[in-house]
């Protein structure tokens, strides 16, 4: 069953050790391990931690394409693809 509180808008801090994924309400941490696959397209980096959790991180959002690539750079330092 979805959990429907983790649906929405977030702000998202990637820290070395973990991604912060936080509300007015609540924040969730993942540990980088919990990644398994980067997806990414034109418009979006979509981290997958299993089957049924993603972390969408859209583009539009990132100030200049040269902050796109250090983001993705970034996490993929960090996430080892199975």
């Amino acid at each position: 069953e979805p959990n429907y509180a983790f649906i929405g808008t977030h702000n998202l801090y990637l820290e070395d050790s973990i991604l912060l994924c936080a509300t007015p309400e609540m924040e969730f941490k993942y540990s980088w391990t919990a990644f398994d696959q980067i997806i990414e397209n034109e418009n979006y980096i979509i981290l997958a931690a299993g089957k049924y959790a993603w972390v969408i991180i859209p583009k539009k959002k990132m100030d200049s394409e040269k902050e796109e690539e250090q983001v993705f750079d970034f996490i993929r330092s960090k996430i080892e693809p199975t």
